[in-house]
């Protein structure tokens, strides 16, 4: 005979006991598991209204459910390496008004308009999904408080327009992709302090000389340019590549 609930809370710790084999209870602040065998994230996950930060790593999550963008205390969300697709985002993620830190390494195409209103977040992880024919709407530059941004293994050949005006900006990875030039835009990233643009497609680095902020600087595995090489100012090693720039 199938088991009877009585309440939300018992169906939540019976995914959390007997699914996820774990400890955890309905009253947890931090859920952090990463066993890979993880299916679903069950909606009964609505009864953790303290959960503040949940990792899930490196498992077989296909979508986030609408339950789970009930949790509004949750600052930071871990799905990177699942198989999670665009579709797969609830446009009431949006709800997530504290969500600081997301990341979603998975099988996405796009970017979902509801991610571009999570106003707070200062860290955004979408390494490793397929956005080779764009998918980085406008709404992007909603993002104001954005100072870490991962697209690093995203099959880009370019950097996307939106991209160039989050103008927080801190740290940029957009390595690992066929990028093969970098458009004058980038010069609106005036706070940049690191970019790695390496094992890309990469020969003319004249405009990264509008980046007078910048600290760290890696290029390595692109045209022209030593296999291990990354610029530094500790070094003034930077200095002198972009005086390789002028006339």
């Amino acid at each position: 005979m199938a088991k009877v609930f009585t309440s939300n809370e018992e169906r939540c710790q019976t995914w959390l006991s007997e699914t996820l084999n774990t400890n955890f209870n309905v009253n947890s602040s931090n859920i952090d598991i990463r066993i890979g065998q993880i299916k679903e994230i069950h909606p009964s996950i609505s009864a953790m209204t303290n959960l503040t930060r949940l990792s899930l790593k490196n498992n077989e999550i296909k979508k986030i459910p609408e339950e789970l963008c009930t949790l509004t205390k949750l600052e930071e969300i871990q799905l990177y390496r699942n198989l999670i697709s665009s579709e797969g985002i609830p446009e009431n993620i949006s709800n997530l008004t504290n969500l600081t830190s997301l990341s979603l390494s998975n099988q996405m195409t796009f970017i979902p308009e509801c991610i571009c209103d999570l106003i707070s977040l200062k860290l955004l992880n979408l390494c490793n999904n397929d956005f080779n024919d764009g998918g980085f709407p406008d709404s992007l530059t909603n993002l104001t408080k954005l100072n870490h941004l991962d697209l690093g293994m995203c099959r880009l050949d370019y950097i996307p327009l939106p991209v160039c005006y989050l103008t927080s900006i801190t740290t940029l990875i957009l390595s690992n992709n066929y990028i093969t030039e970098i458009n004058e835009d980038i010069s609106i990233l005036t706070s940049l302090e690191t970019l790695y643009l390496h094992d890309n497609n990469i020969s003319d680095y004249a405009p990264l000389r509008s980046l007078t902020q910048l600290l760290d600087l890696s290029l390595c595995l692109n045209k022209n340019i030593e296999q291990s090489k990354t610029y530094s100012t500790k070094s003034k090693t930077m200095q002198s590549f972009f005086d390789s720039f002028t006339d």
